[in-house]
């Protein structure tokens, strides 16, 4: 893979490499191509898994200044669903997500260690019921590709990571479920020309 792809590599939370001879390339999520995921045990024998359908992702990368490679995520916990519809709401109500009070949490990167040219550690600011907490994510490049439809560059990575939702005040029915909660993120992202979102 070009240095050049590894620049989109050093974009990421969930964010990575590309070719172009641009300084600057910015993409935003498919959302036909992407997932947000979650697991967390339960009871120690078994784990909920679940994930969130309705987020805005978008992340951009300087080929000649990957320092200056970003990316913002929003995730909004009222689109949480698992296989149980009675789980569900109690994961968005107030002793879990309190999705009504804190209609989203966000992530946006600060910084990225290389591992290799496909892979990525990432650390960023995740703000989760009204507290921000400096988490860090496993990043892997899988594809850049040229759309011939559209004309347009799209690439795909895989992220995962783990954080603890005691870290956020989210205490309730530890041990019972557990406080670590693994995302795995699968992304598809488009090029587009207006940047990242606030």
């Amino acid at each position: 893979m070009s240095k050049n792809a590894v620049c989109l590599l050093v974009a990421l939370l969930f964010l990575l490499p590309g070719s172009s001879a641009r300084a600057e390339e910015r993409y935003t999520f498919d959302k036909k191509h992407t997932s947000i995921l979650f697991s967390v045990g339960s009871l120690g024998v078994s784990r909920v898994k679940g994930q969130f359908s309705n987020y805005d992702g978008d992340f951009v990368f300087c080929i000649q200044h990957p320092d200056k490679d970003e990316v913002a995520i929003t995730i909004y916990p009222a689109s949480l669903r698992t296989s149980e519809g009675e789980m569900d709401n109690d994961l968005r109500g107030p002793d879990f997500f309190n999705a009504a009070q804190f209609p989203r949490m966000r992530f946006v990167s600060t910084t990225v260690k290389l591992i290799d040219k496909d892979n990525a550690k990432i650390t960023g600011n995740l703000t989760l019921l009204g507290i921000t907490r400096q988490v860090t994510v496993e990043a892997h490049f899988t594809e850049k590709e040229h759309d011939t439809e559209s004309g347009d560059y799209v690439v795909s990575f895989s992220a995962s990571g783990i954080i603890k939702r005691s870290d956020f005040g989210m205490n309730h029915l530890i041990p019972v479920i557990g406080d670590e909660v693994r995302l795995d993120i699968q992304v598809k992202g488009v090029e587009e020309k207006s940047g990242i979102k606030d």
